[in-house]
């Protein structure tokens, strides 16, 4: 199973790099994987930070004219290619094995269609 995460920001380069670092530090889960930051600010540092920041991780960076986190969040999932979407904001810090436990848990309960949690 394919997984796309998503990240909704706007004007906080800073913590849009913290977020990628840690994320970076995070296991992933198998199958193809994508990062979608969908920029709905007008900071240039933020298509910046994903360019240099990444680490690795496969980032794309995504443009949204509109102003809003629903808005920006739509269209990052109109171009996500996972099967498993995962959401989450600029300004968490992940352990180590989130990503990995939420991919399981998809698999585990194939009749699901929303997992949350700490």
């Amino acid at each position: 199973m394919d997984t796309s995460l998503l990240i909704a920001t706007a004007n906080r380069p800073e913590q849009l790099a913290a977020v990628l670092r840690g994320l970076a530090r995070c296991r992933l889960p198998e199958g193809e994987f994508e990062v979608i930051v969908a920029d709905n600010g007008d900071d240039p540092g933020t298509a910046t930070v994903c360019r240099d920041v990444a680490d690795g991780l496969p980032v794309r960076y995504l443009s949204v004219t509109g102003r809003g986190k629903s808005i920006a969040l739509n269209e990052a999932v109109d171009i996500a290619t996972g099967d498993l979407l995962v959401f989450t904001d600029d300004d968490v810090e992940f352990d180590p094995d989130w990503l990995v436990e939420l991919w399981r848990a998809a698999l585990d309960y194939p009749d699901h269609v929303l997992f949350g949690g700490r």
